[in-house]
């Protein structure tokens, strides 16, 4: 579930929660939290164990969260003999890595159901207004000839609806844009564009995802829904990270590709559509079928088109097409006024490798474009990702104040970033909320 899906849950049943540090110490919590805490001047300042009556002897049950990444669901009884549940899960923060949420099982239920419905109508309208852009998604930057390559297989795909496409290709290597250029190329203004990455949901969600579910298919399917198969009808479905879908949903989706014909889950009738699949993946097919991580048979169906996506370490000549081309993008989106690239810029970039390919290349870019506004980019501005490895730091034989390091880190990161908190997150690498702390920390307002 996203972050912004967690939040609104959150918002809208008005839960008590709270983020718990490694020592087993709130850190943050709601209002409504203190329903169910001894009274304290300052929860922060108490074991969260020891704070809450119910959680005695559960110490144990935060350390599997902590070690292993579990959740758990538990049903509690207060002293008034009311009944609650109480889920402790991860929590994508190292400062406070565990959330502790108090909720009405049934009416939390209900809402994730609908908000996951009102996701999917939102997925499906987003795909049909990107249809409109359609020339804009299929400008492939690059005169390489391994880009050509691409360019020419895509205009003989074009007048082809091949039932299923493979793409493959280091990651960061395009394989989205890719997609969207196949479908622009032979699509109507009409035909939708659906997308899904098979590594953002779990198993028991997936399902339903793609082929929709009937009223009272599993317990809180309170409405038919409809899946992402069906939501592309006439156009095409990009299946990103094919190589993480779970084996028995490969042998569903062999299924569909081999008869076009599906069945949504608790439904006993079948439906039929007519889209082009377009999967994609940035490792080796043939490995993981060696493995048995993914059926052969699919593998077979899928690589019926295979197209390959080179590295941008193999399309030297590409690197300041690309550069320049996003140069004009974040002119626009940032409103500034870069002329382009100076000569030892553009000899920077010729000299890195790039293993992060297109998409670290237009980060790069984009991270410069933030602190200039005008000019030419000099090669100072461009912070590029070191591919070798660190030289060795030696520890000052006077020792070293490892806060005052980290607080003198902190007051240059702002300082670059113009007092931008957001920007100066991203220098340091940490989450905004993980800045804030650290800023709170040190007294740095």
């Amino acid at each position: 579930m996203t972050d912004l899906l967690c939040n609104s849950l959150l918002a809208q049943i008005q839960s008590a929660y709270a983020l718990v540090t490694p020592a087993l110490m709130i850190e943050k919590h709601s209002p409504l939290f203190n329903n169910f805490c001894l009274e304290a001047e300052d929860p922060r300042t108490t074991p969260v164990c020891d704070l809450v009556p119910e959680f005695v002897g559960l110490e144990n049950t935060f350390r599997e969260v902590l070690k292993k990444g579990k959740t758990f669901d538990l049903p509690l009884i207060n002293k008034a003999g009311n009944s609650y549940h109480c889920l402790v899960s991860p929590y994508d923060n190292p400062e406070t890595p565990i959330l502790v949420t108090f909720y009405n099982r049934t009416e939390f239920a209900n809402l994730k159901q609908e908000i996951l419905q009102r996701e999917n109508e939102i997925r499906i309208l987003k795909a049909r207004l990107t249809a409109q852009s359609r020339n804009a998604a299929s400008n492939l930057i690059g005169k390489s000839p391994a880009l050509q390559k691409i360019k020419l297989m895509v205009e003989r795909l074009s007048g082809i609806k091949a039932t299923a496409i493979l793409l493959q290709g280091e990651t960061g290597t395009g394989k989205s844009t890719v997609a969207r250029v196949l479908h622009y190329a032979s699509a109507a203004e009409k035909d939708p564009f659906i997308e899904i990455n098979c590594a953002a949901l779990p198993e028991t969600l997936l399902e339903s995802e793609l082929f929709g579910a009937v009223k009272g298919a599993y317990t809180n399917a309170l409405q038919d829904r409809t899946g992402l198969i069906e939501a592309a009808d006439g156009g095409s479905l990009f299946l990103d990270e094919i190589s993480e879908l779970p084996l028995a949903l490969q042998a569903k989706l062999l299924s569909f590709l081999e008869t076009r014909r599906f069945r949504p889950l608790g439904s006993n009738r079948e439906k039929s559509v007519d889209i082009r699949l377009i999967a994609a993946t940035n490792k080796d097919l043939e490995k993981e079928v060696e493995k048995g991580a993914f059926r052969e048979d699919l593998f077979f169906r899928l690589n019926i088109v295979p197209l390959h996506l080179p590295a941008l370490r193999e399309m030297d000549e590409d690197v300041i097409l690309l550069a320049e081309h996003f140069i004009r993008h974040f002119n626009l989106q940032f409103n500034k006024r870069i002329k382009g690239l100076s000569p030892a810029a553009k000899r920077k970039l010729l000299k890195h490798s790039w293993p992060g390919n297109v998409r670290e290349l237009s980060n790069c870019m984009e991270q410069a474009m933030i602190f200039k506004d005008h000019g030419w980019l000099e090669a100072e501005d461009i912070a590029l990702r070191r591919t070798e490895p660190e030289a060795n730091i030696s520890l000052p034989a006077t020792g070293l104040n490892l806060e005052t390091l980290e607080r003198n880190l902190l007051l240059e990161a702002l300082e670059r970033a113009g007092g931008n908190k957001t920007q100066a997150a991203r220098l340091l690498g940490l989450t905004r909320d993980t800045l804030r702390y650290r800023l709170e920390k040190h007294g740095i307002a």
